[in-house]
């Protein structure tokens, strides 16, 4: 048996994302020494099964982004990672089948699309509970398209604005000039949901 467990390529995965971040910040430090312990705490069929999953595009960004946030749904990962349903689909049922992820919870009916499936909440093994209901909320933001529109126009205002002038903080009143700007009718309740996700997301002041 590997020295990960049962589940050894779940955590070779997060152990071999560790080495590569910790070669990009000391690239000539102890290259030789990590390899060797890769290779001493992974199976041949891990390490072959690695090699796939890190050499398909998507299923590489899936992967990185259950590792990063610990859980998600199908909408999540779409809207994140700018994927079609389909092909999320068919990753996903991919690294289930590694047992890589895992069902965690089913969204509840109240915070599902109108007259679609349940979402479920897919997780990794090490997933906490705060992970969870962290996926549970953006999913529940992403059936929103007024969300979806604000959180897209907040990042061009950010792309535009605030980061090339160097801003900590905005007023209520510049969000609703930028939202005129770009010709946007009913600008109050995006203004307030760009206003919060500036806020609670990129740590950006927003003075009303």
């Amino acid at each position: 048996m590997s020295k990960f467990g049962t589940n050894s390529l779940y955590y070779l995965i997060r152990f071999v994302r560790l080495v590569v971040r910790f070669r990009t910040t000391n690239p000539n430090l102890l290259h030789e020494e990590l390899d060797k312990l890769v290779q001493k705490n992974a199976t041949y069929l891990d390490m072959d099964r690695l090699g796939e999953i890190l050499g398909i595009e998507d299923l590489r960004k899936i992967l990185y982004y259950f590792l990063d946030y610990g859980a998600a749904t199908s909408l999540i990962l779409q809207q994140r990672l700018k994927l079609n349903a389909s092909k999320v689909y068919r990753r996903i049922i991919i690294l289930k089948d590694l047992d890589i992820i895992e069902p965690a919870v089913r969204i509840p009916s109240k915070l599902r699309s109108k007259g679609g499936p349940r979402a479920t909440i897919y997780k990794v093994p090490d997933a906490d509970i705060a992970q969870i209901n962290d996926a549970i909320n953006l999913h529940r933001k992403l059936l929103s398209p007024k969300y979806r529109i604000a959180e897209e126009l907040a990042q061009i205002l950010l792309e535009e604005y605030i980061e090339p002038k160097g801003l900590k903080e905005i007023t209520k009143r510049e969000i609703l000039v930028f939202l005129k700007e770009k010709k946007l009718r009913e600008r109050g309740d995006v203004a307030e949901l760009m206003a919060r996700y500036l806020q609670h997301q990129r740590g950006i002041k927003v003075w009303r």
